[in-house]
């Protein structure tokens, strides 16, 4: 979810600013397996009818960190095609890690935003570790805290919390979108055109 927005946002203004939807379509990703397997693998752990198995209370955090792995390595492999925007997003997901990985498979998270944001009876599930959740509650055991979800919005509505990972991911998403629409095709077309000369250049060089 936190992409849908700056997806959906580049979208509009990629269009708006002349880009292409079929230039987005042709993006030359490498490793599409290793993003959909890293947020399919979340999908299936952070959701109401596996959040409280024995299985994830006991293994989600551990999986949790290797789906974002999967995800690092397959944002990491199109660093050289897709360049800067991918630079962005791919330095959120790597601050993100890092900030998990320290707290022991876990974002902490601002309590009081959290709970206006999603309600206080999922704060005190958290507390008591009764759900499988990628959140845990701030405090002063919490490391790196620079980095954890403690940044609100000043949206109309109550959000969630986000990190300067966060905050970098949207930014790099967005801008993947946006200049993935206006991606140029003309270094394919001279290719294709001096790999086949026309019929009176030939005849030149015949003369």
């Amino acid at each position: 979810m936190l992409l849908a927005v700056p997806i959906a946002a580049g979208l509009i203004v990629g269009k708006l600013t002349g880009g292409t939807f079929k230039a987005l379509a042709e993006t030359p990703l490498r490793w599409v397996w290793a993003l959909l397997a890293g947020l399919g693998v979340q999908l299936l752990l952070f959701n109401p009818m596996t959040d409280t198995a024995g299985w994830d209370l006991r293994y989600g955090h551990t999986i949790y960190l290797l789906s974002l792995l999967l995800i690092l390595a397959g944002l990491s492999i199109n660093l050289a095609r897709l360049r800067w925007p991918v630079l962005i997003l791919t330095a959120g997901a790597a601050l993100n890690f890092i900030a998990i990985a320290a707290n022991g498979g876990t974002m902490p998270a601002d309590a009081h935003a959290l709970g206006l944001a999603r309600g206080h009876g999922l704060v005190a599930q958290i507390r008591n570790r009764r759900v499988v959740s990628n959140v845990s509650l701030a405090g002063p055991s919490s490391r790196l805290a620079a980095l954890d979800d403690h940044i609100v919005l000043p949206l109309p509505i109550h959000s969630n919390p986000y990190s300067l990972g966060d905050i970098l991911i949207s930014i790099g998403g967005f801008s993947v979108v946006i200049a993935e629409m206006h991606r140029c095709s003309t270094g394919r077309s001279v290719k294709r055109i001096s790999a086949f000369p026309s019929h009176s250049s030939a005849v030149v060089r015949s003369q």
